[in-house]
């Protein structure tokens, strides 16, 4: 089976490239972001508003899509039209808002820590941006991820809303070997821009960007042979990050939400369709059927 690991970067970009780039012309970006979690960062056009809004976002970017599009509807209609403003003055530790809150694994008290400690964050560090850069190191993005996470995790010690379900669940570690992928699209969302991501940050090298693993990415990296792993993990993160970075070394994450959304809207689904796969323009370079005649 033809692997991109396999392929030298020429190679992969001949044998990949034309059809990722031909689904990219006719995709329907517009009716995909309007499903997802992407759409509630988009509102803000200020940097700072964006940050605080995209790291909100994708801390609660689990679980069923109708869930989350719940999920981040309520809490955004609370945090209004600067999520910036509110956290820093209008967040009441006497009175919080949210009342009878949760989301699968968080309640409402992991909520205010978080919206808490991201006002204490903003107080020493001036941008969330400006934290993340504290810890990180160009050419591997993973020590300020580490970084960024722990300080949360430290901050929440102090947290005036005791009682919180999970909030170390919000920030994971790549150290850990966990995937991180809601950290990972919080950064693809602050350091790209184009007509998906709202971009606002400016320290992050895009190349260092690794791919956010959900099922969908898992499951279509495999088909595409950026990686045999069957389990995700930072190292299958790494790996597929690898793959895509054979066809955009600048900008692997390019290609990430138009994959992802390809598992997400059903057009490449989970159980073979066979009139799915033959419209499929991936089809001559998909390695489902070897794949599952493995097993």
């Amino acid at each position: 089976m033809t692997t991109a690991g396999s392929m030298s970067d020429a190679e992969c970009f001949r044998f990949l490239g034309d059809p990722l780039l031909s689904l990219e012309e006719v995709f329907d970006f517009e009716s995909r972001i309007a499903t997802d979690p992407v759409r509630f960062v988009r509102r803000y056009g200020a940097p700072g508003d964006r940050e605080v809004a995209g790291l909100v976002a994708s801390v609660f970017a689990y679980g069923a899509v109708e869930q989350i599009g719940r999920t981040l509807s309520r809490v955004f209609n609370v945090l209004g039209d600067s999520p910036r403003d509110f956290v820093l003055n209008r967040l009441n530790t006497e009175n919080p808002p949210f009342e009878g809150f949760y989301h699968r694994f968080n309640n409402r008290e992991d909520l205010l820590t978080l919206l808490w400690a991201i006002a204490q964050q903003l107080k020493r560090w001036g941008s969330l941006e400006n934290l993340f850069l504290n810890g990180y190191t160009p050419g591997d993005i993973s020590h300020g991820m580490d970084s960024f996470s722990g300080a949360f995790i430290e901050m929440a010690g102090g947290t005036p809303f005791p009682g919180g379900r999970n909030f170390s669940y919000f920030f994971p570690s790549p150290r850990k070997g966990s995937p991180c992928k809601r950290m990972c699209l919080y950064l693809r969302w602050m350091n790209r821009k184009d007509m998906v991501d709202p971009g606002g940050w400016a320290g992050v090298d895009r190349s260092d960007l690794v791919v956010p693993v959900d099922t969908h990415i898992e499951r279509i990296a495999r088909y595409l042979g950026f990686t045999r792993r069957k389990n995700p993990s930072w190292k299958m993160a790494v790996e597929i990050t690898q793959g895509l970075k054979k066809l955009n070394r600048e900008d692997p994450l390019r290609m990430d939400f138009l994959l992802c959304h390809l598992g997400m809207s059903g057009r490449c689904p989970r159980k073979e369709n066979p009139d799915r796969c033959r419209e499929c323009i991936l089809q001559s370079v998909c390695h489902r059927k070897s794949l599952e005649c493995r097993g």
